[in-house]
């Protein structure tokens, strides 16, 4: 008899264990840890713009309208937050470009969080004469025929994708020594690396010249092939906990007036010549 009773007594333990259990299951789902590269001016870190870059602003207003969700921050570059994204993490990974191989294990937003000008390649303004011989009647440059060359070291990011012809040439050229990959966090480093002459060029965004300081010393030519603009997404894994939280954030960032806000967070950091080409750019078709 007291056996018996010493058993039932044990069910209570087991139903509050599964009860906790169940409760903190539920807790977890509604974690998201999102990953952003160190890379000004999407993601500022340091210094007095300090938490005020575009994709920043993004997400607060994104989580604002999420209140069910508690999100944690985290820096990462692309290739680590791939993984988690692969691993089928209850992650969040902005800003993206969509390829094909991401959209195997990446559930990307319906709807750009924003559009931005294509990378280009950046320059010193003292040794801009070098890539003269390169540049076509319209201004821009041939960039296959000056890898081609064997005279310029570029400067890439680890993980990062450029989008259209420079692949390309990336995954052409990867073996030839034209390409220096750089694995650190700080996706600025390259443009210090550039500055200091270590390279002699790098693929990069023209709004991180003038974010990082250099809009007198550096610039940035335009690619001949490379696309008219590009369209930045935000990207869960590909499972159902992916597919119920973008199926949300679709739902805010369907909204017009939000993308033309993101916009302006965008144009702040373009000089009077870029913003005026992509004000007349970015209504157009965006990869």
């Amino acid at each position: 008899m007291r056996y018996i009773t010493k058993r039932f007594r044990v069910f209570p333990v087991f139903i509050l264990i599964g009860l906790l259990l169940t409760s903190s299951q539920s807790l977890a789902g509604d974690q998201v840890i999102w990953y952003h590269a160190d890379f000004p001016p999407y993601v500022i870190s340091n210094g007095p713009y300090k938490g005020l870059g575009i994709e920043e602003k993004i997400y607060r207003y994104i989580e604002q309208r999420l209140p069910e969700y508690t999100f944690t921050h985290r820096h990462a570059n692309y290739d680590r937050a791939q993984v988690e994204l692969k691993k089928g993490q209850h992650v969040l990974v902005s800003p993206l470009l969509k390829t094909k191989k991401r959209e195997s294990f990446i559930h990307y937003s319906s709807h750009p969080n924003f559009l931005l000008l294509p990378n280009a390649l950046l320059v010193n303004r003292s040794g801009k004469d070098r890539f003269i011989p390169f540049l076509n009647s319209e201004g821009s440059l041939d960039i296959d025929a000056l890898c081609a060359s064997g005279d310029f070291k570029i400067g890439i990011a680890a993980g990062r994708v450029y989008k259209g012809i420079l692949d390309t040439l990336i995954h052409k050229y990867k073996t030839s020594g034209v390409f220096h990959e750089r694995k650190g966090m700080k996706q600025s480093g390259l443009l210090a690396m550039l500055h200091k002459g270590r390279i002699d060029a790098a693929f990069g965004y023209p709004v991180e010249i003038k974010y990082a300081g250099y809009a007198d010393s550096m610039i940035s030519l335009r690619v001949s092939g490379a696309p008219t603009c590009l369209a930045s997404y935000l990207g869960a894994p590909k499972n159902r906990w992916g597919r119920d939280l973008m199926k949300k954030i679709n739902t805010i960032i369907a909204d017009q007036s939000s993308l033309k806000t993101y916009i302006k967070y965008y144009e702040y950091w373009l000089d009077e010549g870029d913003r005026r080409h992509y004000q007349k750019i970015k209504n157009g078709h965006c990869n």
